[in-house]
């Protein structure tokens, strides 16, 4: 599987299941990891494989998302600290 792939198929998983903002954090956040990683060094392969099924990870991702959308204690969402 490529890199391409990969993200293609996270996104496809994610793509209604969560909000559009959402999704494309998510999303953005693996590409990013990725490329820090081939930049490094790394096989694009291993990190693909070290990452393992993207379906898996939208699994888990929406679980978490459903999740702490229904905890009262959770007030809100990630964000960049002030500069």
């Amino acid at each position: 599987m490529s890199r391409r792939e990969f993200l293609e198929i996270l996104r496809s998983q994610l793509s209604g299941q969560m909000s559009q903002g959402k999704a494309a954090a998510h999303v953005r956040y693996y590409e990013d990891y990725i490329q820090s990683q081939v930049h490094n060094g790394r096989s694009e392969e291993e990190v693909l494989a070290e990452l393992g099924d993207p379906r898996l990870i939208a699994r888990t991702l929406l679980d978490t998302d459903s999740t702490a959308s229904g905890n009262p204690q959770t007030t809100g969402s990630y964000s960049e600290p002030y500069t």
